[in-house]
């Protein structure tokens, strides 16, 4: 609205000391009007700033919800899909989310409140980007299908809370921008009176002041610009994350509101109006009842909280996450709710498709420990059903050997050793196979263990006292882990048997090398020998059940042992290789992650 200045009427005419007089007041006025339009000025320029420090603490706070739900997106599509892909999003996610709450911890540092919600938001977002860390890395050890079932939408450690604490921030923020703006309008209208009234009081001195003034008009128009530019920058990120703003009249009922909360309703357009009543039309009958009395609740000065569903013109069903809360002006007036709303659908579906998944999971199990179960059986079985007639064969051979063997012709004692020897080998493949089997269902005891003692200790019971036999075995320095030391041992037991076995060949010239050290994220563990090797071609081989690369007549052995290690270095999260050269020896090697290391 543009105010035109009416003209002087004529005056009197006036004495040189009135001039003077007159003059020396208009002077005055002028002055007094200046300083009272510059101190104006400094007010709405402060109230200006307050403005665009909550617009921007706003845009921060939907910007930090929307890189938390991208690493929250991340990690479940992972989870879905199990694409490492996805690991990318969500840690792209987390980094720019913990920067974003490191900038509005600094922006509401003048605010304890808010201040303290912001570091408990980083705080939940390490802790959930921790359990994602911690879930995918379980994940990435092949057990996807577990790591689904160990990840909870909700509760302790989800990004709800992290959710929860930012929709406060920002019912604060809102709360103050609506403080703010009526206080900058305030100071707006009060600076464009003084500066109309200056011009008024100061018309004698127009030419002088009209400088001035346009110059502040237009930084007027420059500050209603930002505003309107804040504005839209505003809208435009509730626009992306699909977030609409309300506003309640409490006493009419009425209901400002954007245009996408209408649109999260299923309305294309703006609806003429809006109120509780319209709200309620649309809510499921179901959850009815519980929204009304949260609802009500709200209307006595509680948080308005809440996920329902809602069903559309067209009976689609789909989910809506609503926060609020009365908002309270300068005099007390508390007739206002202000709140936003946000469609949720996408995310309860994905979380009904991670319930469905836990319940196949579930199934599966069931069906696993039966069959564990009918597994340990069936061991059982073997263990005591075949022992017995084992015992037959060898002790009544043994027997017939003693007491026959003088009488038997050269042919028939050698059949009688035959089946000795073999009924003997059995009952060690037996013993070997219920060993491996029991290594999936025994727990792990994980403690620090020292590499270097829990070698030498085996490499004692190895040798039997032989000091030869140690001489040949170099040990050199290996850092500790964390793991259980039983298994540990028996993994320690079987690659230096099978290294003094398979070089025993070459006598005083056997070598035997053992060493570890940290490489990276890993733990590399490894025995060499230079002795009689294998050939690489049928290492796929190597550490299947009863696969063996020297005939028995050779080496002794079931071909359990490596199938043995192979087993107990997976559960403790690592895995085994090798290689080799026929006639030349082999290096068998284990690797544990990082995080099974012990910090000593």
């Amino acid at each position: 609205m543009i105010e035109t200045v009416q003209p002087i009427k004529s005056a009197p005419r006036l004495t040189r000391k009135q001039l003077l007089v007159v003059f020396c007041l208009a002077l005055a006025l002028l002055f007094a009007a200046t300083v009272m339009v510059w101190l104006q000025s400094r007010r709405e320029a402060q109230a200006r700033n307050m403005v665009t420090h909550t617009l921007l603490v706003l845009k921060q706070a939907i910007e930090l919800e929307n890189s938390a739900l991208g690493m929250e997106a991340g990690q479940r599509g992972f989870l879905i899909s199990g694409q490492p892909a996805q690991l990318t999003s969500r840690d792209a996610g987390y980094v720019e989310a913990s920067r974003l709450a490191n900038v509005l911890i600094g922006l509401v540092g003048d605010n304890k409140i808010q201040y303290e919600r912001l570091k408990a938001c980083a705080k939940g977002l390490d802790k959930r980007y921790a359990i994602m860390r911690a879930n995918s890395s379980f994940a990435a050890n092949g057990n996807l299908t577990e790591a689904r079932a160990r990840f909870h939408a909700s509760g302790e450690g989800s990004i709800e809370p992290v959710r929860k604490i930012l929709a406060s921030v920002r019912l604060e923020e809102n709360r103050q921008l609506s403080e703010r703006l009526e206080a900058y309008e305030v100071r707006r209208d009060q600076f464009q009176w003084m500066l109309f009234g200056g011009i008024g009081l100061a018309i004698v001195l127009l030419g002088a002041c009209a400088f001035a003034l346009l110059r502040q008009l237009a930084y007027s128009d420059h500050v209603a610009a930002e505003l309107a530019q804040s504005s839209e920058q505003l809208k435009f990120a509730y626009e992306v994350s699909r977030i609409g703003n309300w506003e309640l009249n409490l006493v009419t009922g009425k209901t400002k509101r954007s245009l996408l909360h209408d649109r999260i309703f299923g309305n294309n357009a703006a609806l003429p109006e809006w109120g509780y009543d319209s709200f309620t039309r649309y809510v499921h009958p179901e959850d009815a009842e519980r929204v009304d009395v949260i609802f009500q609740k709200a209307t006595l000065g509680e948080e308005l909280n809440f996920e329902c569903r809602i069903l559309w013109d067209d009976k689609s069903e789909h989910w809506i996450s609503v926060n609020g809360r009365i908002y309270e002006s300068p005099d007390g007036d508390r007739s206002r709710m202000l709140g936003t709303i946000a469609d949720i659908t996408a995310r309860k579906e994905a979380e009904q498709a991670i319930s469905q998944l836990n319940r196949e999971l579930l199934d599966r199990t069931q069906e696993l420990q039966a069959s564990n179960h009918e597994l340990e059986s069936f061991s059982y079985s073997v263990s005591h059903d075949l022992r017995a007639p084992l015992r037959h064969i060898d002790g009544y051979s043994r027997m017939l050997q003693e007491d026959m063997a003088d009488q038997l012709p050269p042919e028939s004692r050698r059949y009688l050793q035959t089946i000795i020897s073999s009924a003997r080998r059995m009952g060690m493949l037996i013993d070997d196979l219920l060993a491996f089997s029991r290594l999936g269902r025994k727990p792990l005891d994980k403690q620090s263990v020292n590499m270097e003692d829990l070698v030498s200790s085996v490499l004692i019971e190895l040798s039997s006292g032989k000091g030869d036999a140690m001489d040949k075995i170099k040990v050199s320095a290996m850092p500790a882990i964390s793991g259980d030391p039983a298994l540990l041992r028996q993994v320690w037991t079987n690659l230096l048997s099978n290294a003094i076995k398979y070089s025993a060949p070459r006598g005083n010239e056997a070598h035997i090398e053992v060493a570890g050290e940290q490489d990276g994220d890993h733990v590399h563990y490894s025995v060499k020998d230079n002795g009689v090797g294998f050939d690489m071609r049928y290492a796929d081989k190597l550490f299947g059940v009863f696969q063996r690369m020297h005939p028995q007549d050779q080496f002794e052995g079931t071909g359990v042992g490596l199938a043995i290690v192979q087993r107990i270095v997976n559960r403790h999260g690592g895995r085994v290789s090798a290689i080799a050269e026929k006639d030349k020896g082999a290096c068998f090697s284990f690797e544990l992650p990082v995080n099974e290391v012990a910090n000593e």
